[in-house]
């Protein structure tokens, strides 16, 4: 199992602005995995974790987080409070000069009372200790740079993994968890009329990482029916096949020029990979 490396991840950005970025959620993953209120509960997922677990290039902006836990059975202001606390902790001492607090929150989606699986939006902002401006609007909750977290209740996940970090655990999503959650999430693309071309890219890059074996993929099908089971996504060996569902992961794959160094694959071969996996996952020894 690889260590998370934060000092090369940082170390290989050149832009200053996205290295100081860097750094501010290295300091919120600390702060997470040394409060053991929150270490347990809030599973990393998403863009961030592909950044540092398995060296993606894709630029992305949040931290997501899953838990099991139903919305109704946390409190929400203790849970914020925990977390900023925790947070503030952290940034008070660290090498790299930053100041660090929660900006605000809020729960997504607002249309809905009583949403099944919402999220919560935390906004931590992040400081140059050294300048004052900075630092006054930090403290008023104005902070221009933020790091966004979203942490999503009620959402699967079979199996993680733990990885030790500044002397505390960070809990994450295992590899074939990962692979099985952007896969439902391209099958759910005309059920919810949403764009998910990102994850037809990060999918190819966990195959190259991992280059699942049979077991990997029984493991991977076997976790991907739960999944779509839970969200209610139909499972079709032949679904990547739909005319509508490829239209939307083509939609504004072609903004991953803009999210990672050089150029990225072609969409069409991309996409092929992705289908071709799906399909020859082992639907008729399930």
């Amino acid at each position: 199992m690889n260590p998370l490396d934060f000092e090369r991840w940082i170390a290989q950005e050149a832009d200053l602005r996205r290295r100081t970025f860097r750094q501010a959620v290295h300091l919120v993953l600390r702060a997470i995995a040394n409060e053991p209120a929150l270490a347990p509960l809030m599973v990393m997922k998403g863009g961030i974790l592909l950044a540092i677990r398995y060296h993606s290039a894709r630029f992305t902006r949040d931290i997501d987080f899953s838990t099991r836990r139903h919305i109704e059975d946390v409190d929400l202001t203790r849970f914020v409070a925990e977390l900023d606390d925790s947070i503030r902790r952290v940034a008070a001492d660290n090498e790299y000069g930053l100041a660090l607090a929660v900006q605000s929150h809020a729960l997504k989606p607002r249309a809905r009372t009583t949403p099944t699986f919402p999220t919560l939006q935390v906004m931590v902002g992040y400081a140059d200790r050294a300048s004052r401006p900075e630092m006054r609007r930090l403290q008023a909750g104005e902070a221009p740079r933020t790091v966004q977290l979203d942490y999503s209740f009620n959402e699967w996940a079979s199996e993680v993994e733990q990885h030790v970090l500044d002397g505390g655990t960070l809990t994450m999503y295992a590899y074939h968890d990962l692979i099985a959650e952007k896969l439902r999430a391209v099958l759910q693309q005309p059920i919810r009329q949403r764009s998910r071309f990102q994850d037809v890219y990060d999918l190819c890059l966990l195959f190259e990482h991992g280059e699942p074996d049979a077991a990997d993929r029984q493991a991977i099908l076997d976790k991907l029916r739960a999944a779509s089971s839970e969200r209610q996504v139909p499972m079709d060996p032949r679904a990547l096949r739909d005319p509508v569902l490829e239209a939307l992961s083509r939609r504004g794959y072609a903004e991953v020029a803009a999210l990672v160094p050089g150029t990225p694959p072609d969409f069409e071969s991309s996409f092929a990979t992705v289908r071709d996996f799906y399909e020859q996952l082992p639907w008729n020894r399930s």
